[in-house]
């Protein structure tokens, strides 16, 4: 009776924010960093893609926090995926933006001759090497010349942008022709049509 009354003090939160992610797209082998950008992201916050939790990677601020993105089954041909990522703040408060995941389907970009450094339909024979370049190559790769199977010989392939090349020696062919080259892996397929032409 009589004492002093203290008057409530109440903490004011803002909720957190995504403005925008960089990339905003990416493949589903996943293991590249993603910057989330935006507002109001507390210490502790909870990161989620695809409701998986993810750990912040060093110098997460409350305007920017970085993440290594998981790795995703593979999707159907030539298909892309969008998914959630959310950040939820110790309060419970969060925001969501939407990650699209896709598959890193197969490019050609070039076939040349190895015998006469020249692009394959200029011309080639049976037991010819082409060396073949372009994009996400990943094994198991199988290639086709004419729909003849054919071995990749020293597939090589850069790990962080996926450019790509093997060689293959071309099967025997009728003289004259020009047939297609087709490029499969567990991602797609890739067919260069009228790719190569026999002398």
């Amino acid at each position: 009776i009589g004492g002093v009354s203290q008057p409530a003090t109440f903490t004011y939160t803002s909720a957190p924010q995504i403005t925008s992610l960089s990339p905003a797209t990416g493949s589903v082998l996943g293991g590249y960093a993603v910057n989330i950008m935006g507002a109001n992201f507390d210490p502790g916050a909870i990161i989620t893609v695809d409701g998986n939790n993810v750990n912040p990677t060093p110098g997460f601020t409350t305007t920017a926090i970085s993440i290594s993105i998981p790795l995703h089954a593979p999707l159907a041909t030539s298909q892309t995926l969008d998914v959630p990522i959310i950040v939820t703040n110790p309060n419970g408060e969060s925001a969501t933006a939407t990650f699209t995941y896709f598959n890193p389907v197969p490019i050609i970009n070039s076939i040349v001759d190895n015998a006469t450094n020249s692009q394959a339909i200029k011309g080639v024979n049976a037991g010819d090497q082409l060396v073949i370049s372009g994009s996400f190559f990943y094994a198991p790769v199988q290639v086709t010349i004419g729909g003849v199977g054919v071995t990749p010989i020293n597939p090589t392939i850069d790990s962080g942008t996926g450019t790509s090349v093997l060689e293959v020696t071309v099967p025997l062919g009728t003289s004259g022709t020009t047939v297609d080259l087709t490029i499969s892996t567990p991602y797609g397929t890739f067919t260069y049509p009228n790719a190569v032409k026999y002398n």
